[in-house]
């Protein structure tokens, strides 16, 4: 339901205009359970109220408590509160107004496991060269904001160890500290080792391993290509990224397997110590309809194990256990805390083009990480960084088009979090053959948005821990 009552009224005896000092700003409104009613709004507030209360709303009968709920909440806008509505909304929406702030760069399209889901698997394998990566590097400091990020992403780019080298010690050279640079490597960890952490650390490089639970799990999700798991390997390095002090993150992927072990996949992460686990759905880029029916999973599957999960994490919360599941956090950020993640899937219209570029071991650009990937990309190329210059790619038609096919105000104008939640355009592509239209993922933003109002009324303490942990 979305109501809207007038910061003015008009006067029926005068017929003039006078201002208020109170009124509701648009909203929707959302039953909870048989005695609670959710209001959201476009600005990100928000309250659960009886509801007795959501109907003295309707009446225009209001108490001064649930008025008093309304302007703190940001429901309603009052003199004393409009510039916190109005700085709440541009927190929310802080990829609106910034620049590319994440580039990734693919060294290689090769790897050397053949994980059952693999989806950067294009089928053309190519390995970048240090003239490609000189000018990807001075491409992506065109970028006009302050801070940003260079993310190596691969295939598997430990195989293209040269041109990471290259690209550290050239970013950071040229940089010379301009910018607020972090330099990023997304790898399986197999072929790390003493002297390539020890670059690493010394340049500050963010080592992500990807780690999928216990060894069961892992082995079956993440083979070598002779069919080997790869666990004691990944156990291995990230040992010895810890025992060197370098920067160390985890990412997980989740399939039926990890469905049928998801408890031991959090106790896996905490006994490692890993305080954020990424449980989010597969999605169908560049997987085989064969290959789905042995590991995926239909949406009600995954989300029935999602909301055990994140009941499980908050019971670990209550004993002292800290951890978190990463999507949710990106929830908890947005809900309770107004301010944006940074999550281009979250974002409305998405960050594709405008908060990420991708780079292809050729120089070509695409406008986010799952564009590059599929095999008919080519709608989704960019341009190429030896040919085209910085603003022209970030202020082309194409980059406009994933603006608009992703805007909510568009896609779902009616849903009650749309301050909150975003789609995917390569996600609808994939899933309708439209790049307009909702995907899997935003239906799954929303369940999970529906999943944090549930468990708030019990949890507000745990949520709002959520907040310490990194």
């Amino acid at each position: 339901m979305l109501r809207n009552m007038s910061l003015e009224v008009k006067d029926m005896n005068t017929k003039e205009k006078r201002s208020v000092d109170f009124a509701m700003l648009p909203f929707w409104a959302k039953e909870l359970d048989s005695d609670s009613i959710l209001l959201t709004n476009r600005f990100g507030g928000w309250a659960i109220l009886s509801k007795d209360a959501y109907y003295s709303i309707l009446s225009g009968q209001v108490s001064s408590d649930v008025r008093d709920l309304l302007r703190k909440s940001g429901l309603a806008i009052t003199k004393e509160n409009g510039e916190v509505v109005v700085e709440r909304f541009r927190s929310l929406n802080q990829h609106l107004f910034e620049d590319v702030g994440l580039h990734i760069m693919v060294v290689t399209t090769r790897c050397n496991l053949g994980c059952v889901y693999c989806q950067a698997n294009s089928g053309d394998y190519a390995d970048m060269d240090v003239e490609t990566c000189a000018h990807i590097i001075k491409f992506m400091f065109d970028s006009h904001r302050q801070y940003i990020t260079l993310e190596f992403q691969g295939g598997e780019p430990l195989l293209n160890w040269e041109v990471v080298r290259f690209a550290t010690e050239k970013a950071v050279e040229w940089n010379n500290g301009i910018k607020n640079l972090k330099i990023a490597l997304v790898t399986n960890g197999t072929l790390l080792d003493e002297e390539k952490v020890d670059f690493l650390k010394r340049f500050d490089v963010g080592v992500c391993i990807s780690y999928d639970g216990p060894k069961e799990v892992h082995d079956f999700n993440r083979k070598y290509l002779d069919g080997r798991g790869t666990y004691d390997d990944v156990i291995k390095a990230m040992g010895l990224v810890r025992l060197k002090r370098a920067k160390l993150s985890v990412i997980t992927t989740i399939t039926r397997k990890s469905l049928e072990h998801a408890k031991k996949i959090v106790d896996a992460y905490v006994d490692m110590g890993f305080p954020v686990l990424a449980f989010r759905p597969m999605s169908h880029i560049n997987i085989l309809p064969e290959v789905w029916e042995e590991i995926g999973y239909d949406e009600d599957e995954f989300f029935s194990v999602y909301e055990e999960v994140i009941r499980y994490i908050l019971e670990l919360n209550r004993k002292g256990v800290r951890i978190k599941e990463r999507m949710m956090d990106n929830v908890v950020k947005k809900v309770l805390f107004g301010v944006d993640p940074h999550y281009v899937d979250m974002c409305s219209p998405c960050g594709a083009g405008r908060s990420v570029l991708a780079y292809m071991p050729n120089g070509d650009i695409y406008p986010c990480d799952e564009s590059r990937m599929l095999k008919d990309r080519e709608m989704f190329r960019l341009g190429n960084v030896k040919t085209d210059t910085y603003d022209k790619i970030t202020g082309s038609d194409n980059v406009l088009n994933m603006a608009i096919s992703s805007s909510l105000d568009i896609v779902d104008p009616n849903n009650p979090y749309i301050a909150w939640t975003g789609t995917c355009p390569v996600y609808t592509y994939v899933e309708t053959g439209s790049l307009i239209g909702a995907c899997s993922m935003l239906r799954f933003h929303n369940r999970a948005i529906d999943l944090f109002f549930k468990f708030y009324p019990k949890y507000k303490k745990e949520f709002k821990g959520w907040q310490k942990m990194r």
